[in-house]
C-alpha cells in the first residue's frame, strides 16, 4: 500500500471516528434528556439510529410475566400516529432472530437472512439484519433490531455502536424503572396515610387497667390485646427503651398535666407494630366523675416501611443519575480531546508533500489516536456493562478458595514476579454474589502485580475478620503505592490512573468499588506513594 492509499485509509477511519463520536454525543444528549421510557426507545429510534443510516429499526421491550418481546418503537413506516405502533409483533424468548438473541443475551449480525431459518418477515422481508441484546447485567430489558434490504450491510461499527447504545439505554431505563417504582410508593404512601385509622384506649384509674376498644384490635391485626390488659402486662410488649419512656411520660402527665405524643414499638405475637400514642388533656376530663383517662393508638407501621422504601428508592436513584451523568462527561471529554488532535494532525498532512520525511511519524500517531477513539467507546460500554443487577442468590464464599482461584488465574504473571503472598483468614467465608466476589479478588491482585515496585520482591497480604455485623477483608501490598491522603476522592472514579508509566484503563478499582456497595459494603483506600496500598472492604455478614 502506498503512501497515498495508507492516508486514504486513515482518512477514512478518522472519518468514522468523528461520526462515532457525534453519534454517540447525540444519544447521550438525547436520551439522558427523556423523563419516561417510552420518550426513551423513540428518541433512539428516530434522532440516533437514522445517523448511521439504517432505514429500519425497532426496539423491543421484555415482558416478564409473559416472557415475550413486545415491539415499543419502531420508524415512521410500522407507526400508524406518535409514538403508536401498526400491529406491533409479539416474540417468545427464543423466537425469531430477535427472540434468540434476548434469550442468548449476545447480539448477532445477520449477512444473509435469506438462508437463517430463524428469520421472521416482518413488514417486509428484507436480507440482513443486526440484533443487540439490552441488559443490565444478566437482566434482559429488551433487544434493539435492524433490518437491511441489502445483504451483507452491518458492520463490526455498527455493532459496536448499537452495543454502546444497548448499554446506555439499559442503564436509563433502569433509572426510569426505579424513579417510577418511586412514585408508586409515594402514591401508597399516601393512600396509607388516608386510610390510617386510630384506635382508642381508657385507663381506669380505680381499677388500674387498660381497656383497647375493638378499633385497635383491628388495627394491630395479628396483635388481639385481651380486654383489661395492666399497664404492667402491656410494658411486657413493648421495646425496653420505649417501656421506660412510655412509664415516665405516663407519670409526667398524671403529675404536671403534660400529655406529649410518644412512639412506641410494640411486639405482639411475634411482629412489630410502629405506633403513636396520645393521651388526652386533663382539661378534657372530669377526673371525679368518671376516672377514666381516654387516649388513642395510631398503628403507622406500614407508613414508616414505605417511607424506608422510598427513601432507599431515592438514594439508588441519585447513585444512577451520578454514574449516567459521570459517563456523559467521559463521552463529551475523553471523546473531544483525541478527535481534536486528529483534525490538527490532518490539517498538518494536508500541507506536507508526499515525500516529506514527517509523514510516516504524523500517519503512526493518526492510527494510534483513532485506536484510542475505539478503545474509548469499547471501555465506556464496558464500564455501563458492570452497573448490573444480578438474578443469582447471594452465596457462602470460601476466601482461601477464592484466593487460589484467582492465583491460578494469574499463574502466568506470578511465576513471572514470584511475589510472596500471605493469608490470614480469621474469618472464613462472607455470603455475597459469587461473580461480584471473584471480579473484586481478581482485580485487586492483577493491580498488585503490575504496579509492584521494580527495586524490591513483591509482598501481597490478604487479612480477614468480622465484628459484630460485617465481615472486613484488608488487601495489602507493598507497590509503588497511592498517596491517599490527596487522591482519597479520586482512587475509585472512573479512569483514574496514578502511575501513567504503566499501561492500564483505571477501570478496575471502579468497577470493584461499584460491585461492594451493590452488595450493601463500602470500601477505602491507606497508601503513600512508593510504601504500597492497603484496601479495606466491609461486607454485610448475611
Amino acid at each position: 500500500m502506498n503512501p497515498e492509499e495508507k492516508i486514504a485509509l486513515l482518512e477514512n477511519q478518522i472519518l468514522e471516528a468523528k461520526e462515532t463520536q457525534a453519534t454517540i454525543q447525540f444519544i447521550v444528549s438525547s436520551v439522558l434528556s427523556q423523563n419516561t421510557i417510552k420518550d426513551v426507545l423513540w428518541q433512539i429510534v428516530h434522532n440516533c439510529i437514522r445517523h448511521l443510516g439504517f432505514t429500519d429499526c425497532v426496539i423491543y421491550l421484555y415482558q416478564e410475566n409473559a416472557n415475550a418481546l413486545i415491539q415499543s418503537a419502531a420508524l415512521e413506516n410500522k407507526t400508524i400516529s406518535f409514538q403508536e405502533i401498526n400491529n406491533p409483533i409479539k416474540l417468545k424468548i427464543g423466537e425469531g432472530i430477535v427472540g434468540s438473541v434476548a434469550q442468548t443475551k449476545k447480539a448477532a449480525v445477520i449477512m444473509d437472512t435469506s438462508i437463517d431459518p430463524r428469520y421472521i418477515v416482518d413488514d417486509a422481508a428484507r436480507l440482513s439484519e443486526i440484533a443487540v441484546p439490552i441488559v443490565l447485567g444478566d437482566k434482559l430489558i429488551g433487544v434493539i433490531d435492524s433490518e437491511h434490504a441489502e445483504k451483507n450491510f452491518y458492520t463490526q461499527r455498527h455493532l459496536e455502536i448499537l452495543s454502546t447504545i444497548a448499554s446506555l439505554c439499559a442503564f436509563k431505563i433502569d433509572s426510569l424503572y426505579t424513579m417510577e417504582k418511586m412514585h408508586r410508593v409515594n402514591a401508597q404512601l399516601r393512600i396509607a396515610q388516608k386510610i390510617a385509622q386510630m384506635g382508642s384506649w381508657e385507663y381506669h384509674i380505680d381499677t388500674g387497667k387498660i381497656h383497647f376498644h375493638q378499633r385497635v384490635e383491628e388495627m394491630m391485626i395479628k396483635a388481639k390485646p385481651e380486654p383489661g390488659l395492666t399497664f404492667d402486662d402491656f410494658e411486657t410488649n413493648l421495646h425496653p427503651s420505649d417501656a421506660k419512656t412510655f412509664r415516665n411520660n405516663w407519670k409526667l402527665f398524671l403529675e404536671q398535666d403534660i400529655a406529649e405524643p410518644g412512639h412506641l414499638r410494640v411486639y405482639l405475637n411475634g411482629f412489630q407494630r410502629n405506633i403513636l400514642w396520645r393521651i388526652a388533656d386533663k382539661k378534657y376530663i372530669d377526673f371525679d366523675k368518671s376516672g377514666i383517662i381516654p387516649g388513642v393508638f395510631l398503628d403507622i407501621t406500614d407508613i414508616r416501611n414505605l417511607e424506608k422504601e422510598k427513601d432507599h428508592l431515592v438514594l439508588e436513584l441519585t447513585k444512577r443519575n451520578q454514574a449516567l451523568s459521570q459517563f456523559n462527561k467521559i463521552i463529551s471529554h475523553n471523546l473531544r480531546a483525541p478527535v481534536a488532535n486528529i483534525i490538527g494532525i490532518l490539517q498538518l498532512l494536508e500541507h506536507l508533500e508526499s515525500e516529506d520525511e514527517e509523514r510516516p511519524a504524523l500517519q503512526k500517531e493518526l492510527a494510534h489516536l483513532a485506536a484510542g477513539v475505539d478503545g474509548i467507546i469499547k471501555d465506556l460500554n464496558g464500564a455501563l456493562s458492570h452497573n448490573i443487577e444480578i438474578n443469582e442468590a447471594k452465596s457462602k464464599i470460601l476466601f482461601e478458595d477464592i484466593i487460589q482461584a484467582n492465583i491460578d488465574l494469574l499463574s502466568a504473571a506470578i511465576k513471572e514476579v514470584n511475589p510472596t503472598i500471605r493469608m490470614n483468614c480469621k474469618a472464613e467465608y462472607a455470603f455475597g454474589f459469587p461473580a461480584y466476589l471473584n471480579s473484586i479478588f481478581y482485580n485487586l491482585l492483577a493491580n498488585a502485580l503490575k504496579y509492584r515496585q521494580p527495586d524490591r520482591p513483591l509482598t501481597i497480604e490478604v487479612v480477614t475478620h468480622t465484628d459484630m455485623n460485617h465481615v472486613h477483608i484488608v488487601f495489602k501490598d507493598n507497590g509503588r503505592g497511592i498517596n491517599t491522603s490527596k487522591s482519597d476522592d479520586k482512587i475509585f472514579g472512573l479512569y483514574s490512573r496514578f502511575h501513567k508509566e504503566i499501561e492500564g484503563k483505571g477501570l478496575g478499582l471502579f468497577i470493584t468499588k461499584q460491585q461492594i456497595e451493590f452488595m450493601g459494603g463500602g470500601i477505602f483506600a491507606e497508601g503513600k506513594e512508593n510504601e504500597g496500598l492497603s484496601v479495606h472492604i466491609q461486607l454485610p455478614k448475611m
